[in-house]
């Protein structure tokens, strides 16, 4: 039962990501938009690499550590560009995603369940941040455009 539910975590990320990034092109901002792009890369990246969900993380896992640094990389310069809290705090979650691959080299008998747990335990409030963020962006359009008319 365990196995299932983790299977169908796992397995809605993906459409969940998609759906967040067309909300980003309807309603977001720039920022929104590239953060949402940079999400379904990395998480197509991810799918396509990883190998399968019983063999996964029961070692080191270098593209998914060379992925989470490179999304780590572009959340933090478009967080430079836009400091929004919602941004900061995907940033921060992601640098905990990076921070997991370097935890796994120092305890090599760190289990495969606590390293992908550690690795993958900001992916769903990063999305949930970035809706946040699309809403914020949507508001102050509306509230911008009211004050123009």
């Amino acid at each position: 039962m365990l196995h299932l539910a983790l299977q169908i975590y796992v397995q809605s990320f993906l459409p969940l990501v998609v759906l967040v990034l067309c909300a980003a092109l309807r309603w977001g901002g720039r920022t929104e938009r590239v953060v949402a792009w940079s999400f379904v890369i990395a998480s197509l990246a991810q799918k396509l690499t990883q190998g399968t969900f019983a063999q996964a993380f029961s070692q080191i896992e270098p593209t998914v550590a060379i992925i989470d640094g490179a999304l780590l990389c572009v959340l933090l310069r478009a967080s430079l560009r836009d400091p929004r809290w919602w941004l900061l705090t995907a940033c921060a979650l992601q640098l905990l995603s990076a921070i997991a691959h370097l935890a796994r080299m120092v305890d090599l008998g760190m289990s495969p369940l606590a390293y992908a747990i550690l690795t993958g335990t900001g992916a769903y409030p990063t999305q949930f941040l970035l809706i946040a963020g699309i809403v914020e962006y949507r508001s102050r359009s509306v509230r911008r455009n009211d004050a123009m008319h």
